[in-house]
């Protein structure tokens, strides 16, 4: 009895210094490059060839991901930092084929993007084949992350690059392994019609090549298509082809995938002892999260068709387990990607209202800049004449001895000279005026003309569309639209008269308040009334912002009152303007100190040195009272361009 128990473990001593053989060779390899990559005497060459060792190493032997993470990241620092191209592009390659076997689908993106991007930048000298290699890993995270359009757009352009520079054949296997990337990714959408397309391409190239394994490969997959069409007769010769050649071949992983295949392949031709035999196989030799799904699923549907139903209940536990795995992946998936899109999104809005703001500061800078030349030559005219009025001053205090007697005669020169430089002063504040007034005209002309032609032109196709031939959902549309653009229309009818109004220009404040209310009352289901006492002649400055005043407050009544009657009042009573609006509606909200246009109402009354009143004792619904100081320098007569 003794003597088995040493023969035992004897033989498992052996085996246990069998494995570690390799293992150990391993470590001799990666503690070896570790110390020329930490020797200061190594050139830079041999440095990136060491760290070039010592990741593959760790990515090979799968002990340590941090450690592998680390110098993947110092590999690519090395290669940049010292211009070692071909290094740089094998850095992007280990660093995505490392967050591939990891499932950081963010991560593969990003850096597959980078390494794009400084292949570009630095404008280093890759063959596409170099190229395609790196976004065949990265396309995997687009798949992974159900973003089919990225995925398919970036294998079709490395194809083209592949099929431009295929000379004598040398990138078939490549455009080969493109084609079935995209077939992959359209099979993961289930788009099986798209992928087998793709799959018949891969195969066309990689039969012009001698690598029988890739080959195998591609054939699984159609196998996979055509049980995913239920084309089982079409699929089971090309089936047992590759079952021979990964027995042959001893190839676990191709040998399990296409065990696993046909045994749901037997099971659509319901062929169920066979489907479970070839299932078992495949559950035997891998531990393959997606294929132990599939052939558990293989074996649950096997025995309940042969009525084993306790062989199919423990098969069925295996397959809800697997499959809850599988889906938890998914779920994880689907959730790096709405961040990805969301994070995606967010930058974008960033990136218009950064863009929004730039724009407005700058327009802001342009109107600061046209202000300030403007200022400057006012004042450079102001100086120029304040300085030769001072000259004439000191001219006229030298010679006063002397002409004395013509003192009156030159006091009157110099008072016609003031007033005419005073002038020339009000003649520039005029025009900076007029300019203005001239810049209200044409946005008022721009907004009617071009906003009013476009709504008119959407009114009349509207026009042309027969309600009668739309339906119950189509009609309510057909009648929002018409009512949009009709509100839309009014609105840019009372901006544009809003800006510059032109009965204003013409005949002064109270017949443009008049003609107001009456389109108004054309129009409207409240009636306005105008009441306006015998005024002072008006200054531009009033005139407009009183005007502009009086269409805000009426643009609210017609908005939120729901009134019937509202009436206008301006009168003047000891150097004030009096403006008194009322309504009989349902009153101004107690809660309410901002909006409705208040903040633009006190805008302009701040610029004419006015006040406004709610008045919300007014029980017969708003009353609100403006009044605005008339000062004699601000009478003037109206004047408009």
């Amino acid at each position: 009895m003794n003597k088995r128990i040493i023969i035992i473990l004897l033989f498992c001593c052996r085996a246990v210094i069998a494995q570690l053989k390799p293992v150990a060779k391993d470590d001799s390899l990666l503690n070896s490059s570790k110390k020329q990559w930490l020797d200061p005497q190594t050139k830079p060459t041999q440095k990136a060839k060491a760290l070039q060792r010592i990741v593959i190493s760790y990515f090979q032997n799968q002990s340590s991901t941090d450690s592998l993470a680390f110098y993947n990241d110092l590999y690519l620092r090395y290669a940049l930092q010292h211009k070692l191209n071909t290094f740089i592009v094998d850095a992007y390659f280990q660093k995505v084929n490392a967050e591939r076997g990891k499932g950081d689908w963010i991560a593969l993106i990003k850096t597959g993007l980078e390494a794009l991007h400084k292949i570009d930048s630095l404008k280093i000298s890759v063959s596409a084949h170099q190229k395609s290699i790196i976004i065949d890993e990265m396309v995997y995270g687009y798949i992974f992350l159900s973003d089919i359009e990225n995925a398919v757009s970036y294998t079709q352009q490395s194809i083209e690059a592949l099929q431009k520079a295929n000379h004598n054949g040398a990138n078939n296997l490549q455009i080969s392994i493109m084609y079935l990337t995209t077939a992959r990714a359209f099979g993961y959408t289930n788009d099986y019609l798209t992928s087998s397309r793709y799959l018949d391409s891969s195969l066309v190239y990689i039969n012009q090549t001698s690598d029988v394994l890739q080959k195998h490969y591609i054939l699984n997959d159609c196998v996979s298509i055509k049980i995913d069409l239920k084309k089982y007769a079409e699929a089971l010769p090309t089936a047992y082809q590759c079952l021979r050649f990964f027995e042959k071949n001893t190839n676990i992983r191709g040998l399990t995938e296409i065990q696993m295949l046909m045994g749901r392949l037997f099971l659509g031709l319901r062929k169920y002892d066979e489907a479970i035999a070839f299932s078992k196989k495949s559950i035997e030799k891998i531990a393959n999260t997606r294929i132990l799904y599939r052939s558990y699923e293989t074996l649950y549907h096997a025995y309940k068709a042969k009525n084993q139903l306790a062989e199919a209940l423990i098969a069925h536990e295996h397959y809800i387990e697997f499959k809850d795995k599988l889906f938890n992946e998914q779920v994880a998936n689907a959730k790096v990607a709405l961040e990805r899109r969301f994070a995606e999104e967010k930058a974008t809005v960033l990136l218009n209202k950064e863009k929004a703001e730039v724009a407005i500061q700058k327009r802001y800078r342009n109107y600061f800049i046209a202000g300030a030349i403007l200022l400057a030559i006012v004042s450079a005219v102001l100086f120029f004449n304040r300085r030769l009025l001072q000259k004439q001053n000191q001219e006229i205090e030298y010679q006063r001895d002397t002409i004395e007697k013509l003192n009156v005669n030159l006091e009157a020169k110099v008072q016609s000279r003031t007033a005419e430089l005073q002038k020339a002063y009000d003649k520039i504040k005029d025009a900076m005026q007029r300019g203005q007034n001239l810049e209200r005209r044409r946005m008022a002309a721009d907004l009617h003309d071009n906003l009013g032609s476009l709504l008119t032109a959407i009114s009349i196709s509207l026009d042309n569309i027969n309600p009668q031939h739309l339906n119950h959902r189509e009609k309510k549309i057909y009648s929002n639209i018409i009512s949009m653009t009709e509100n839309a229309y009014s609105e840019i009818r009372l901006l544009s008269h809003n800006l510059m109004p032109e009965v204003l220009e013409r005949e002064g404040l109270p017949q443009a308040l008049e003609q107001f209310a009456r389109k108004l009352n054309l129009n409207q289901k409240i009636h306005f009334s105008v009441k306006i006492n015998a005024l002072p002649t008006l200054s531009n400055v009033v005139s407009l912002n009183v005007y502009a005043i009086c269409l805000e407050l009426v643009q609210n009544i017609i908005k939120h009152s729901k009134a019937t009657e509202s009436t206008i009042c301006i009168f003047e009573n000891c150097t004030i303007l009096w403006v008194e609006i009322t309504d009989n509606g349902k009153g101004w909200p107690n809660n309410q100190h901002k909006g409705f246009g208040i903040s633009n109402i006190q805008t302009r009354l701040k610029e004419i040195g006015g006040q406004l009143l709610i008045d919300k004792g007014y029980s017969r619904g708003t009353k609100i009272v403006i009044s605005v100081p008339l000062e004699d320098d601000k009478m003037d007569k109206p004047e408009f361009i």
